[in-house]
């Protein structure tokens, strides 16, 4: 295979030389091993997402076992605090008052469906809406 696909740009451009097809083969190849890699080391997320929690971790090294997982892999879990949880999944796209008494009841949302409840700075409980949602 690794053979036919440079015959077949040979094939397709002819200006081209063979050592011309075997170079940018090869670089093409790069980027989509490079891609494929990040892709799967990041589960999907953004590069950056990934770099800000590495950052948080390796600048809080006396965090809970539990949290720095969870933060590692952009998780929630019960009982994170507002910084936690920011650094987890970021900074909410929209927040509300979650009770209609002024108790500290938020529901943080985000654009990738995640719903996080917030009491008094602590996460209660979340949920994953699996819809399409407009922030309009």
């Amino acid at each position: 295979m690794i053979i036919v696909f440079p015959l077949a740009l040979a094939v397709q451009f002819k200006n081209f030389t063979y050592k011309e097809i075997i170079i940018y083969s090869a670089v093409g190849l790069f980027f989509i091993i490079f891609a494929l890699y990040y892709n799967k080391k990041t589960g999907g997320d953004n590069i950056a997402a990934v770099k800000r929690r590495e950052n948080y971790i390796s600048d809080h090294p006396d965090l809970n076992t539990e949290y720095r997982e969870a933060i590692l892999h952009g998780k929630l879990v019960s009982g994170m605090t507002e910084e936690l949880i920011t650094a987890s999944v970021g900074h909410p796209n929209r927040t509300e008052i979650f009770s209609s008494e002024n108790d500290g009841s938020e529901v943080w949302i985000y654009k990738n469906g995640i719903y996080a409840y917030v009491h008094n700075g602590l996460l209660q409980n979340w949920k994953i809406h699996h819809k399409f949602i407009s922030f309009s």
